[in-house]
């Protein structure tokens, strides 16, 4: 005999998917009217449907079917899973902050989701079948959560994180690497012989800053000049080691 409490929940939101695009706000309230008590969907196929934007957020799941059923933008936080499947589903905008999908609890095998999935899964919650991408977000996710709570982190090592995205983005080091070559190009053109035009000035400038940046500066130049440069290089050294580690977490790191 069926749990009359789930089977309440079950087919009330079955009635509100059936109902059209109104359907999320007619589930959040009759979610908001039943709280705090726990929502539980049980024993449903729900594959192939519209469910985009609905609160499922504190439910229970349980031998619920999602696949190829367009779940975006909404909200799972909180949820627990068990043996539920959303093969194919579009999760992309879902929110997924500590679900409880461990084991079988969900199997989540897609390729339809973008940046805006949050996808704050604990390693030990996450189900057997997951998407490798998927994965990696969570191990992103949890990584940047714990840099922002711990405050024993140096400011150099919070800059480190913060450009490389917590060692998973280069979105954005090409912005810090312009930034070192503009301001190392303004200090060349600078200390050059005044007598020379600016314009020349400007392009020796330009030669000086990339040459010593990639370390490929075959220029004769004064102490001044070296003293500079040699700073450049070891930021270009520093630039092109992080830019290879974070390369390297990228291609090979995905848990």
């Amino acid at each position: 005999m069926k749990n009359q409490w789930q089977e309440e929940c079950t087919k009330k939101l079955e009635e509100c998917i059936l109902s059209g695009p109104d359907g999320a706000s007619k589930w959040q309230k009759f979610k908001s009217s039943k709280w705090p008590k726990r929502i539980i969907i049980a024993d449903v196929n729900l594959s192939s449907r519209r469910i985009s934007g609905y609160d499922l957020s504190y439910c229970y799941l349980v031998r619920v079917i999602l696949d190829n059923s367009n779940i975006s933008d909404c909200n799972f936080s909180y949820s627990i899973f068990r043996n539920c499947t959303a093969n194919g589903a579009n999760v992309e905008g879902a929110n997924f902050r500590s679900v409880d999908m461990k084991e079988d609890g969900l199997e989540l095998k897609t390729h339809k989701f973008d940046d805006s999935t949050r996808f704050l899964v604990e390693p030990n919650n996450l189900p057997y079948a997951l998407h490798p991408g998927l994965r990696s977000m969570a191990a992103q996710a949890c990584a940047a959560r714990d840099w922002r709570y711990k405050r024993s982190r140096s400011l150099l090592a919070r800059f480190f994180l913060y450009i490389t995205g917590n060692g998973y983005s280069l979105k954005r080091m090409p912005f810090v690497g312009g930034v070192i070559l503009v301001l190392f190009t303004v200090i060349f053109t600078l200390v050059q012989d005044c007598k020379i035009a600016l314009n020349d000035r400007f392009i020796i400038g330009i030669r000086y800053s990339i040459g010593y940046f990639l370390n490929i500066n075959s220029f004769e130049a004064d102490k001044t000049v070296f003293f500079i440069g040699s700073f450049e290089s070891f930021l270009g050294i520093m630039f092109f080691s992080i830019l290879t580690a974070v390369l390297v977490t990228m291609l090979f790191g995905k848990a």
